[in-house]
């Protein structure tokens, strides 16, 4: 077992994971068991000729798995299983949706004989004679649009006992250690330090990082001395860039937290270091990011799915491309890839659900759920785990997975709920102007602005014009300065204005110029 669990009524008790599977002979009590536990997690159990392994609703330890002559090889660490396999060769599909989204999708890594759990899944394996016999078991999927109550108030006063609790459970797991907040200038680090205020927990430090001045460091530092928290700043730029990117510490993350299927985060991973090495963090420090409330909360609901109640597969399907794989330009891979996408990102979206209640929504956050948040997103905690702290995400608790995915649409629109919560808490902890309390990078008048400017007819003129700018400017005036890794020639070379960090970074990992598919290839 790895991680920590509750069990109990409304998750209470916090349990032995050794423990609590003891008396699970037979899949379906292993399956109640998982059902019972909320907390981050992967748990292996083997039963005689029968061997059980789980990864948690949010797959926040992953775990990778082979079969090679009627042997299982399970791990959580891919490259391990991959040795055992004698996988050299990556499989050119996969290294194409890696570099378009910065992970492997289903149950697929980079390497074709190497396969991960997905999140709220289980696999069976079980020897029968001379024969292996796998299989999985989703146990949980992230499906909204159930039903809750339309009463905004209710629902507020609901989510203040949930996200309660949720926050109690990680106080209790911490247990007087030094919780470390990573504060940046959005709602969901925000509501994070709000709630540790709230329940009187006294030992925290928050920090940032990025260029000297940048806003969002601005707001950041605002909020943890309202709070009357430690705050931290660690200063980044194009040459500290360079110097962190080619260091041996930097290819040894790599190599701990790629698991032949996720783009390594890198955002705090030299704020992280720089922490440490000055001692800013006791060793015994436990991380609590905001991932991923955004999502949750309905910020990334798209707008031609708000009123369709129907199930569209060409539209539910063009909609996530046009999303997530966008890392670079997939128009050079369409005309050979594009049904063999459809047909992995319909089948993904769609597995383990009852059609008959669902829609392009549930089903396009179904997907995002197991394949942007659990595998891009929250694979960012291996940066806690490399520079050997602990951690814990209060916002993808149970408890909270399952009150979002109930509240109604119109309450998830653009957030309003989740924004009126925290306006609300803000008010309440600090006895402060509620208009404060959102007050975001992305709340500022010029932002607004430019986020209507993109909703209409004058966006296509305008869009090459801020393109072109982009080029010119962002290797030296991003926040982050993150770009100082990459040669400069070969930037200007490369950027268009269209592209992110990820881009350059999915590149990067592949090792190799834009992956191409010589035809014919079998799908």
């Amino acid at each position: 077992m790895k991680g920590a669990a509750f069990a109990g009524k409304n998750f209470n008790s916090r349990v032995k994971l050794s423990e609590f599977f003891n008396l699970a002979k037979e899949p379906d009590e292993f399956i109640a068991c998982i059902k019972k536990l909320n907390g981050f997690f992967a748990v292996i159990c083997q039963r005689g000729t029968k061997l059980f392994a789980m990864v948690d609703r949010v797959r926040s330890v992953p775990l990778f798995y082979g079969e090679k002559d009627k042997v299982l090889y399970l791990s959580d660490d891919a490259e391990w299983v991959r040795k055992k396999m004698e996988d050299w060769e990556q499989e050119k599909i996969a290294e194409i949706e890696f570099l378009l989204t910065g992970y492997v999708t289903g149950c697929d890594t980079l390497y074709p004989n190497v396969k991960q759990l997905q999140a709220g899944e289980a696999l069976i394996a079980e020897q029968s004679g001379e024969d292996l016999v796998l299989h999985t078991r989703r146990y949980y999927s992230f499906v909204s649009g159930l039903k809750f109550s339309d009463d905004q108030d209710g629902l507020i006063e609901e989510y203040d006992r949930v996200i309660t609790r949720c926050m109690e459970r990680l106080i209790e797991w911490a247990d007087g250690r030094t919780i470390v907040v990573p504060l940046s200038g959005g709602y969901d680090s925000r509501l994070i330090a709000l709630m540790i205020k709230r329940l009187g927990y006294e030992n925290v430090i928050s920090f940032t990082y990025g260029q000297p001045g940048n806003l969002e460091s601005k707001i950041s530092r605002e909020i943890a001395d309202q709070l009357g928290f430690q705050w931290e700043f660690v200063p980044y730029s194009n040459e500290l860039w360079r110097k962190w990117f080619y260091s041996p510490e930097r290819e040894a993350y790599y190599r701990m937290a790629h698991n032949c299927a996720s783009l390594p985060h890198i955002q705090d991973w030299p704020a992280i270091w720089d922490l440490k090495i000055k001692g800013k963090l006791p060793d015994n420090s436990i991380f609590v990011p905001g991932h991923n409330g955004g999502f949750l909360a309905g910020g990334d609901i798209p707008s031609s799915f708000i009123k369709r109640k129907s199930v569209d597969n060409a539209l539910l399907v063009k909609e996530i491309i046009n999303d997530h794989y966008r890392l670079w330009n997939p128009k050079q891979f369409m005309d050979r890839l594009e049904s063999h996408l459809q047909k992995k990102i319909w089948e993904a979206a769609t597995s383990d659900m009852t059609n008959g209640k669902s829609t392009c929504l549930s089903l396009y956050e179904k997907w995002y759920w197991q394949e942007r948040q659990a595998k891009f997103l929250l694979n960012s905690v291996r940066v806690y785990e490399f520079w050997g702290y602990k951690w814990w995400v209060p916002i993808l608790d149970s408890e909270s997975l399952e009150f979002w995915s109930r509240v109604p649409v119109k309450f998830r629109l653009d957030k309003k709920l989740y924004k009126d919560y925290i306006s609300r808490l803000y008010s309440q902890v600090l006895k402060g102007n509620r208009a404060i309390a959102l007050r975001t990078d992305q709340e500022m008048f010029a932002y607004k602005v430019w986020y209507y400017l993109q909703n209409t007819f004058f966006w296509k003129f305008i869009k090459p014009i801020y393109h072109w700018f982009k080029r010119f400017r962002e290797y030296k005036n991003h926040p982050l300065a993150w770009y100082g890794w990459i040669d400069k020639k070969e930037f200007h070379k490369e950027y268009t204005g269209r592209q992110t960090i990820n881009s350059f970074l999915s590149k990067e990992i592949l090792k190799k110029e834009t992956p191409t598919i010589t035809m014919p290839y079998k799908i």
